[in-house]
Order: C-alpha cells, then sequence, then structure tokens
C-alpha cells in the first residue's frame, strides 16, 4: 500500500467515525488538542453552542479553520460547509419516513 493510498484510507475511516459521533469526536479534539479553542477564538459558549446543535458542522469548520488558517475558504471549503450544514439539519441522508397511502375500502386500524 503507497503512502497516499494509506493516507486516503486512513481519512475515510476517521471520517466516517466522525460522522457516525461527532459530539464524541469534538469532545476527544477539545480535550487532547487546542484546535478547537482556536477555532472559535476562545469564546467557550460559541464552541459549546456549535457543539450541542450542528456538530458536523462544527467538525468540518474546525477542519477547514486548521488547514486554512484563518484565511479565506476556497476550492471545495464553502461546498462541504454548506454540505454539513444540510447534513445537520436533516436534510441530506438520516431515515426518511415512508407515508403509505391508504387504498379505497381497507379498514382503518386503530380506534
Amino acid at each position: 500500500m503507497t503512502a497516499h493510498l494509506a493516507f486516503v484510507v486512513d481519512f475515510l475511516r476517521y471520517s466516517i467515525f466522525a460522522l457516525a459521533v461527532p459530539r464524541l469526536v469534538l469532545i476527544f479534539l477539545a480535550l487532547t488538542t487546542n484546535v478547537v479553542g482556536m477555532a472559535f477564538e476562545g469564546i467557550w459558549w460559541r464552541a459549546l453552542l456549535a457543539w450541542a446543535f450542528l456538530p458536523v458542522s462544527t467538525l468540518v469548520y474546525i477542519g477547514v479553520w486548521h488547514t486554512t488558517g484563518a484565511g479565506p475558504w476556497t476550492g471545495l471549503s464553502p461546498i462541504l460547509f454548506v454540505v454539513a450544514v444540510l447534513v445537520d439539519l436533516g436534510l441530506v441522508g438520516g431515515l426518511r419516513r415512508s407515508v403509505t397511502p391508504r387504498t379505497a375500502g381497507a379498514p382503518e386500524q386503530g380506534g
């Protein structure tokens, strides 16, 4: 396995884990590194709100901030962030309830 392929495999493995349990990943990052505090400029309540309401978007924001610094977001960064917000809002992925239409003459269930 080449070094590049190993990097891609590790990146995908960590990405899947981060999407599965984003809040745990954020807690782990906050306890082991200072990247969360630096990304939110030390404003703890902003990081706490982001952790509570938009965990996937927070991970993408921290990742982009860590790779680009405080510089402008270019390339795929804005697109990744928009997709992360849509994932957090439940518009992408997740389970969709299927509504089955009632057929004519079918008895109602329940009361």
